[in-house]
């Protein structure tokens, strides 16, 4: 008959005890390893999942544009001094000046549109980002008061863009981009020269300058209206160009040259007047008769005849538009 103590069977029970305890430890510890693994930082559906921040992705074209010229912004052109507003609510606000808003920076190049830094969703699926993007941010002497930008300075050569309001969340834009479109508040003119013959060459010499006159040269665009209003007195010029130009050498009469630089101005404007220095006159006023539309280009050709200047317009790159003009 074999006979165990007392103190050895407590030795064994204290010994399986404790090895049952470690080998559940490491039981647990590896399933934990194993769903960590599972929910790493580079999944971003289950990011998602547990909650945490979904980035706002976004895609940007111009509106309404065909053609590339200086001043002008193009789709397909690197565009800067963009800036975005953001605010977050289940709805679109009805009033944005009364709102708190976010703001970012942005660009528009060959690799695509791009916020300066990144944008997020708010976590509650719930509350909606609503985003506007306008330019320029600073051109023309631009600041904004939350909702509202001023221009102080404009030059003609300031193309003021603006967006719809466009709305995401978390869950609905997962993997889908917003997209915006900026839409040109302006209308544009690009000025021709020619010369009805050879008399009026020699009558009115090479061209020194081309000024848009009455102009009001500030401005204020409301965002989330898009609607941009004039300010001032209308006493500003706008400058087409100020350099000494010919007309084309080879055949005056058929072959209009452009002057100057392509000019964005205030849209529905009627009794226009450009003020017009030659080498051989110091200056004379003459009426436009020209539609003046938004998002709108138009081509006026000035015919220089040996007793007067006459004034055609047409559409241009951006859309439709006659109109004529006559100055003796």
């Amino acid at each position: 008959m074999i006979i165990i103590s007392n103190e050895l069977s407590n030795n064994n029970l204290i010994f399986i005890i404790m090895k049952t305890l470690v080998l559940s430890m490491i039981s647990i510890a590896a399933t934990i390893a194993a769903m960590t693994a599972c929910t790493s930082e580079g999944d971003p559906i289950d990011n998602i999942d547990n909650g945490q921040p979904v980035e706002i992705k976004a895609s940007a074209g111009i509106g309404q544009i065909i053609t590339k010229t200086a001043g002008v912004i193009t789709d397909g052109k690197d565009v800067e001094n963009i800036e975005f507003v953001i605010v977050e609510k289940e709805s679109v606000p009805s009033d944005w000046s009364t709102e708190a808003l976010k703001a970012t920076d942005a660009t528009i190049n060959t690799d695509g549109f791009k916020f300066s830094t990144p944008q997020y969703y708010n976590p509650i699926s719930t509350i909606k980002s609503h985003l506007i993007g306008y330019h320029p941010k600073t051109e023309g002497g631009g600041s904004r008061s939350n909702n509202v930008v001023t221009y102080t300075t404009i030059t003609g050569q300031e193309d003021i863009m603006c967006t719809g309001i466009v709305s995401g969340n978390k869950e609905d834009n997962k993997t889908k981009a917003l997209d915006f479109t900026f839409d040109h508040q302006l209308a544009q003119y690009t000025f021709k020269i020619q010369a009805e013959d050879q008399q009026a060459v020699a009558t009115w010499g090479k061209i020194s300058s081309i000024k848009l006159i009455g102009q009001q040269t500030a401005a204020t665009l409301t965002l989330d209206t898009k609607t941009v209003e004039f300010t001032g007195v209308s006493t500003g010029e706008i400058t087409v160009g100020d350099e000494a130009k010919a007309f084309d050498a080879t055949d005056p009469v058929n072959n209009a040259v452009t002057y100057g630089s392509p000019i964005m101005v205030k849209p529905d404007q009627t009794n226009m007047k450009v003020k017009i220095v030659t080498e051989k006159n110091p200056g004379i006023e003459i009426p436009l008769t020209v539609a003046s539309v938004k998002s709108t280009s138009y081509i006026v050709t000035l015919t220089f005849k040996a007793t007067e200047i006459g004034a055609t317009a047409k559409i241009g790159e951006w859309k439709t538009g006659v109109g004529t003009g006559d100055v003796q």
